[in-house]
């Protein structure tokens, strides 16, 4: 072993470079995303598409639009299919971000070996939330997703707009979802209403969880779940409660075709705006567990046909949207 002054020296030397080739690392994983486009001139996201359809093209050129419009440097944009990952890993390497968009991407990436900021776009919080749990792989703990819901509150302000006389407020939950029971309650009663949830585990029916749901409630609050609200289900819930006069706050414009009166909701438009708001503030940036945002801007839907059959009169869209957006 060499203790000669030289020897220390050299060590010391060697050890002080780690330190910094160490620090550089951290820094890099950290520097926001737009900091580090600056220095490179360009922005490079490599999108992930569920499928080559216009819901999922329209987040990707939302994001790119808002991005070019408000940023000084140069945006591209790469893009990929879920079911066809074979460049994955060469794409990969070359971006500074890559986006899943819908649950079918977000099942392809979230078990692969991803060492850069990755965000889970359009998909319900509890399915990105069981994927995560189950299936995440060590390089992407941390990810970010902005999910397909809107906040909670706000779906209850909608209530209050449309349903001013209704007071009890019924949930039904499937087995992804019911980890989100106490944060409906809490949500609920803060809003001034009472909550009657019912936990429905079967894959196919309703079952009585619904019709038990239906006597104890003034409305239902439909909540993101693909094992409760699918095909197979959706015609029972509406007719159900059509039959029994019990109006239906939905969580999607196609809920709200289907037969619910109403929905607060993001379009693909909204999640692109709202992905690109999180890229120019420095948000997306890889924490230490999963992050999650919800869209920052909202549409409402509502079923004219339905609302006349349950005897409402509801406010016109605009003034829906005006009262939302001014309550805090």
């Amino acid at each position: 072993m060499d203790i000669s002054g030289k020897g220390i020296s050299s060590t010391i030397e060697t050890l002080i470079s780690r330190v910094c080739h160490l620090t550089a690392t951290i820094l890099l994983i950290l520097m926001p995303l737009t900091s580090s486009a600056n220095q490179r001139h360009g922005l490079d996201i490599l999108f992930v598409l569920s499928a080559d359809s216009p819901a999922y093209r329209d987040v990707l050129e939302s994001t790119l639009k808002r991005l070019r419009e408000r940023r000084h440097f140069e945006v591209r944009g790469h893009t990929l299919l879920a079911d066809k990952l074979t460049q994955l890993s060469q794409r990969a390497r070359s971006a500074d971000l890559i986006v899943a968009i819908g649950t079918k991407a977000a099942k392809a990436l979230i078990g692969r070996p991803l060492r850069k900021p990755v965000v889970y776009v359009l998909v319900a919080e509890s399915t990105l939330r069981k994927l995560y749990d189950c299936c995440v792989n060590i390089t992407q703990r941390g990810a970010s997703g902005i999910v397909l819901e809107q906040p909670l509150a706000l779906s209850a302000r909608l209530i209050h707009e449309l349903l001013p006389g209704s007071r009890r407020i019924g949930v039904l939950l499937g087995p992804d979802s019911r980890r989100f029971e106490d944060r409906i309650r809490s949500t609920l009663r803060s809003q001034g209403f009472l909550v009657s949830i019912r936990i429905d585990n079967d894959n196919h029916e309703l079952g009585p969880a619904l019709d038990s749901l239906l006597r104890d409630s003034d409305a239902i609050l439909a909540i993101p779940d693909k094992s409760v609200y699918n095909r197979q289900t959706l015609y029972r819930l509406l007719l159900a409660s059509y039959r029994r006069g019990i109006p239906v706050i939905a969580f999607s414009h196609a809920f709200v075709k289907s037969g619910a009166l109403a929905a607060v909701h993001a379009t693909p438009e909204d999640m692109g705006k709202t992905l690109a708001d999180l890229i120019i503030e420095g948000a997306i940036t890889r924490k230490d567990t999963l992050h999650i945002d919800y869209p920052r801007y909202f549409h409402i839907s509502i079923n004219d046909a339905v609302a006349s059959s349950l005897g409402l009169s509801p406010p016109d869209v605009a003034t829906l949207t005006h009262r939302l957006k001014a309550k805090p």
